[in-house]
């Protein structure tokens, strides 16, 4: 074989290689839907929000994996954090994806300023279950710094906090239900929270904007109270000779 001819043969070879590799954009790794249907969640959650349906062929530029898998049915796979064609970002599962020369993403986000962190943290934050219902673990933050975080109907404990805009964290100094450190990450315009103690992540939603309002339980607790005084209140009451007649 000539040189001209094996340098042509090499070179159709690093040609067709290349032409397999997968699609990068700007540093991140691109996968394909392989399954005809596949839902964008707010949440790696299975039963969490849909951001929106993406169809089979459509390729999505990965940005994050979580950190362990997840069983569905019988497989058992990876979320991905992952930007689809139409530029929105969220959650989708791997075993809808053809991800195994993608490899696992670079993790590439929008900047925000403390301000805006600030803006989406005050208030009231709850666990978030894998079937969408909330769990016991629960933190209250403030503006000033303080938060207050409790599990079930244990006392709460009040602690300070501190943003950390280049670790993406929320350092909790004080401790909390899911670590010293919570991960923030924005779906969109909401923002979610996420931490590790005792070797499980939990992932937290806020529910409510305003760190001091009434707990549901706090509220039942007072109407309880206020049925109860009004029973007390029309019950029959004992005259001076002992007897018992309603009261006037």
């Amino acid at each position: 074989m000539s040189r001209i001819l094996l340098a042509a043969v090499i070179c159709t070879s690093l040609l067709t290689f290349c032409k397999d590799q997968p699609d990068q954009v700007k540093g991140f790794k691109t996968a394909s839907v392989r399954v005809k249907k596949m839902p964008m969640r707010i949440d790696p959650l299975p039963l969490a929000g849909e951001v929106e349906i993406l169809n089979a062929g459509d390729k999505v530029e990965l940005l994050k994996k979580s950190a362990r898998k997840f069983r569905s049915g019988t497989v058992e796979d990876y979320w991905y954090f992952a930007r689809s064609p139409s530029g929105l970002e969220g959650w989708v599962y791997g075993g809808g994806l053809s991800v195994a020369l993608a490899g696992t993403g670079e993790e590439v986000e929008q900047k925000y300023t403390e301000k805006q962190v600030l803006e989406n943290l005050i208030g009231k934050w709850w666990e978030l279950l894998p079937d969408g219902d909330t769990g016991l673990r629960k933190i209250y933050f403030w503006p000033d710094g303080k938060y207050k975080y409790g599990i079930g109907a244990a006392d709460m404990k009040e602690g300070q906090y501190k943003i950390r805009l280049a670790d993406k964290v929320i350092e909790m100094k004080d401790g909390s239900p899911a670590g010293e450190r919570l991960e923030f990450r924005f779906i969109g315009q909401e923002m979610r929270l996420s931490g590790d103690a005792e070797g499980k992540n939990y992932l937290f939603k806020r529910g409510e904007l305003n760190p001091e309002a009434r707990e549901v339980a706090d509220e039942k607790k007072d109407k309880d109270k206020a049925e109860q005084q009004k029973k007390q209140s029309g019950e029959k009451k004992p005259t001076e000779d002992g007897s018992k007649k309603p009261s006037p």
